[in-house]
């Protein structure tokens, strides 16, 4: 307790039994990390990129020490929140810690500025807006392999095998509700990287929210932020092949999303009964019957989706770090 002590003197302060103070100092070390952020939270610095005094701070984390709203807020979070594991959220913890060194305190000093104030809450889009809409993608992931795996279990409780025999196949079935989660998956992907664009630009104080575009929008930056830029057109490179069925190319104009957001119904598949089991062919991903099923296909997209964030988040981190001699970037771990 005695670096939570050190770190949070206005926990003393507040009026509850010593332990009490332990529970909230424990539960925000948890949740916030180093003694050190909360040293700049004491002093009225910042939450989540908003100025706080040490009051406000009392009154936000009080509440949660009650047994009573602590429960409501617990049976709330089980209904409709959603959450991301370790390795999801550790590129935007890597950029909430980038807030606490030094090298940020030029992107930090934005906020008292009335002219600059707009600028830091688009690059912190790059946290909560990027990070919301990746839940997201998550969500719709955990709905189509849900369903596609009731749908497995129940196919197999018949004998269809026996009618279909063992050169056919039969296929039909409503799959309406899988089209809804997919085209939803495939709107919610394109969303994040477009929040994540948006953020991006923010540090330049250029208004866009085009990612297909990135390189192009930060072609012509200030000298002293060219190093960022270039850094961050290189991760685009990286990956705009990988994410072609969110971001319409020169060669083929309508991605997956273009079809869904303006000119067709897509599925998710068509059902398919063979000697082999129940799988989806077709479909937005063009599934084959004795390819890989939906969820891997889309699955591997998830992974491509959560390293892009990453290498981007990164790269922007250590690029303005690296711009900064005197300062050093995170230690590795």
């Amino acid at each position: 307790m005695g670096k939570v002590r050190q770190a949070l003197p206005w926990v003393r302060r507040m009026r509850m039994r010593a332990p009490e103070r332990k529970r909230l100092g424990r539960k925000l070390m948890k949740q916030w990390g180093s003694a050190g952020t909360f040293k700049r939270l004491d002093t009225g610095t910042t939450l989540y990129g908003t100025r706080v005094s040490r009051r406000t701070m009392a009154r936000v984390v009080f509440p949660f020490l009650n047994p009573v709203l602590a429960a409501v807020i617990r049976d709330i979070d089980q209904i409709t929140g959603f959450g991301l594991s370790e390795a999801d959220e550790e590129p935007f913890l890597y950029f909430m810690r980038f807030l606490a060194r030094p090298a940020s305190s030029e992107l930090l000093s934005w906020r008292a500025d009335d002219d600059n104030r707009y600028w830091f809450d688009k690059v912190f889009k790059i946290v909560h807006d990027t990070q919301s809409s990746f839940a997201c993608v998550n969500y719709h992931y955990a709905n189509i392999y849900r369903l596609e795996s009731e749908v497995r279990v129940a196919v197999e409780r018949h004998d269809f095998r026996s009618v279909i025999g063992d050169r056919s196949v039969f296929s039909g079935g409503n799959t309406r509700k899988l089209d809804f989660e997919y085209q939803a998956y495939v709107l919610a992907y394109r969303r994040c990287l477009e929040y994540l664009a948006i953020g991006l630009c923010g540090y330049f104080r250029i208004k866009s929210n085009s990612f297909k575009r990135l390189p192009r929008t930060l072609q012509n930056v200030r000298k002293k932020d060219r190093h960022v830029a270039a850094a961050l057109s290189a991760v685009h490179a990286n990956f705009v092949e990988e994410l072609a069925f969110v971001l319409s190319a020169e060669t083929d104009p309508h991605s997956t999303r273009d079809l869904i957001s303006h000119y067709e119904y897509v599925d998710a598949g068509v059902v398919n009964l063979t000697p082999h089991g129940f799988v989806l062919a077709g479909g937005g991903e063009g599934l084959l019957p004795r390819g890989l099923p939906l969820t891997q296909v889309l699955s591997n997209r998830l992974l491509v989706l959560r390293e892009c964030i990453s290498q981007f988040i990164h790269t922007f981190v250590n690029s303005i770090e690296a711009g900064q001699p005197d300062v050093g970037a995170e230690p590795l771990r």
